[in-house]
């Protein structure tokens, strides 16, 4: 777990449920930054910075950084991106989904429906599930008794298909946010 605030970490400790950090190390850095001088691959890369419109984070959800973590990422790994679906313009979303497929070959978007949140699964590699299975799993897997409201918003083709119909729309980069 790479977190940038040790308030975020403490927090966890005193208030989150009991153990959830036992056995994980635990690394206080930017993300960037971490991936920029970590040699270390992973099955899994999940970013959940602040806004996308925050001059402190935005270079999180550029091309150049979603190119960093692939290069992070295991040949089967996935990376998913959290996305402010209510914050952001629907060009501005468009944008992020084009930057991201940019990247990435293979991507699902998942949504939520009450907060408006959006999940942007990305790899290289073919899912090895299709997204009913993943939802299944999803369920079988919660023991929380919390209801997990998500909704497969597009498909790997339609996502391809965004990047190809909307030419107008900029890819986000470090030099061009």
């Amino acid at each position: 777990l790479v977190e940038i605030n040790q308030g975020v970490i403490d927090a966890n400790r005193g208030f989150g449920i009991p153990g959830l950090l036992d056995n994980v190390n635990v690394t206080v850095n930017d993300a960037r930054n971490y991936l920029l001088l970590t040699d270390k691959t992973f099955d899994i890369i999940s970013s959940e910075p602040s806004y996308p419109a925050e001059v402190s984070t935005g270079n999180l959800f550029t091309k150049e950084f979603f190119e960093l973590a692939s290069l992070r990422l295991n040949p089967d790994g996935v990376y998913c991106q959290w996305l402010p679906y209510y914050l952001l313009s629907d060009d501005d979303v468009t944008m992020m989904i084009k930057t991201f497929g940019s990247v990435f070959e293979n991507v699902y978007m998942w949504k939520i429906p009450h907060s408006m949140d959006l999940i942007l699964a990305g790899s290289a590699a073919t899912f090895g599930h299709a997204a009913e299975e993943i939802i299944e799993r999803v369920h079988a897997m919660n023991r929380s008794g919390f209801k997990l409201a998500f909704v497969l918003s597009r498909r790997p083709e339609q996502i391809r298909q965004i990047i190809l119909n909307e030419p107008d729309i900029p890819i986000n980069t470090d030099d061009r946010p």
